[in-house]
């Protein structure tokens, strides 16, 4: 047996564990919570066949016992959200893992739940949620928490930026609370489902999803999925060119989280504000409201929010001929998602890199950072945002005054534009393709 001392704890040898574990009689349920002195296992002492029920030394009371330990010596909240790392988790992530080899997997499912959205997400560990969420969603009895499960292992996999991933699970829980007539789940499903086919450029079909998220949620009071929803509604309008629209459902959002005190539907409002400001070209007030997000963000751990500040101020410096100072915050931007593993974040990093490099006049630099993205948005199925990139590589390649490779790639960028159904960049892909074309006939007949 070997002492720790650090962690200030003994371990066996594997082989030595595998022996007593070996050694140690399976028990019954009733073992579980059983700590008095035992009885021997077996027939009972009347000789009827019948075990002798409360064993303390089975494998599941020993089990149910370690489990127990670790739900005691939890960390309160407050030092959880202060500490951010999954160390300050480290007794429910046991507790889960004990529960799970005594085959509770409902009771299991309670404890990620728990802590899977409210920590493990916002502190970008989606990878791991995605893992254990996998490990036991299939065999949890409880409907209504197979529903949240699998809600959750959306999100984890839409934070990676596996929108279609994402969408089969939200399709999933929709299914099952439309069966036990869980109206909050209902609301919850459809919102993220209309995320999802946001991110993949389906703007129309998510716009449907979310009105019908918010019928739901205003019916049954729901002010936090309100917000939520309202504010994806917005983004979705904006996306579509309809920016006056978008504020409007942005400034619904921030008076509702505002009032119900959700410090991170707060910074999310404020970014989709700032993004909206500057479309306008409001470009100051834009600054304004990103770094107030970015406040909250750094102070609440979230780091893909703080990331996304990060970018959004970037851009708006970009946008103010600033290309150094942008530079900066793209570099702190890129740092944090590839720690947190955020794909679809990397590749808006990636991207943003590229779009500074074009206008420093250092277009060879840009291609290389757009063919990274490239890889990243095609790899998660992204495909406005492959359209997107491919648009960039065009604008880069016409610097270059290489014609056929703009006219490629804008071709192949209005395909897929053509396929999500994006009028508003249809048009601009058909003018860029034009402005090549009319080039290219021009420099022929001189």
């Amino acid at each position: 047996m070997a002492y720790n001392p650090i962690a200030e704890s003994y371990a066996l040898h594997p082989i030595d564990q595998a022996y007593w574990v070996g050694r140690t009689p399976e028990g019954t349920p009733a073992d579980r919570d059983v700590t008095e002195k035992p009885s021997p296992p077996g027939p009972s002492p009347a000789g009827r066949g019948e075990k002798t029920a409360g064993y303390p030394f089975s494998r599941v009371a020993l089990l149910g016992r370690a489990a127990a330990y670790f739900r005691a010596i939890r960390k309160p909240d407050e030092e959880i959200a202060r500490l951010r790392t999954l160390d300050a988790l480290e007794p429910q992530l046991a507790e889960f893992d004990y529960l799970v080899a005594l085959g509770d997997f409902d009771a299991a499912a309670r404890v990620l739940i728990a802590v899977d959205f409210k920590y493990m997400l916002l502190w970008g560990h989606a990878r791991r949620v995605v893992e254990l969420h996998s490990s036991i969603v299939e065999r949890i009895a409880d409907k209504n928490l197979r529903s949240i499960s699998l809600g959750n292992l959306g999100l984890a996999y839409a934070d990676l930026g596996q929108a279609k991933n994402a969408i089969g699970f939200y399709e999933q829980a929709l299914v099952i609370d439309r069966e036990i007539g869980d109206r909050r789940g209902e609301g919850a499903d459809l919102g993220n489902l209309g995320a999802a086919y946001a991110n993949l450029g389906q703007a129309a079909r998510a716009i449907e999803c979310y009105e019908q998220a918010l019928v739901i949620l205003r019916a049954i009071g729901d002010r936090g999925g309100e917000g939520a929803v309202l504010g994806n509604l917005g983004i979705a309008y904006r996306n579509l060119g309809q920016v006056e629209r978008a504020i409007e459902y942005y400034e619904q959002q921030l008076v509702i989280v505002r009032a119900i005190g959700d410090r991170r539907g707060e910074g999310n409002a404020l970014g989709n504000l700032g993004n909206a400001y500057r479309n306008l070209g409001q470009v100051a007030r834009a600054i304004d409201y990103y770094e107030q997000g970015l406040v909250i963000d750094r102070e609440i751990g979230d780091r893909r929010g703080e990331g996304a500040d990060l970018g959004n101020l970037g851009i708006a410096y970009t946008d103010l001929g600033q290309v150094e100072r942008a530079i900066e915050y793209y570099e702190q931007q890129l740092v944090i998602v590839r720690a947190i593993g955020d794909r679809r974040g990397e590749g808006n990093a990636l991207g943003n890199l590229g779009v500074a490099y074009k206008n420093l006049g250092q277009i060879a630099r840009a291609i290389e950072f757009y063919e990274q993205q490239l890889v990243i948005v095609r790899e998660i199925g992204d495909r406005q945002g492959e359209g997107n990139v491919l648009n960039n590589l065009g604008v880069a390649y016409e610097k270059l005054g290489q014609i056929d490779k703009a006219l490629a790639v804008y071709r192949a960028a209005l395909i897929i534009y053509k396929e999500i159904g994006n009028p508003q960049s249809i048009t601009v892909i058909e003018r860029n393709i034009q402005r090549v074309v009319d080039s290219g006939a021009k420099d022929g007949g001189g």
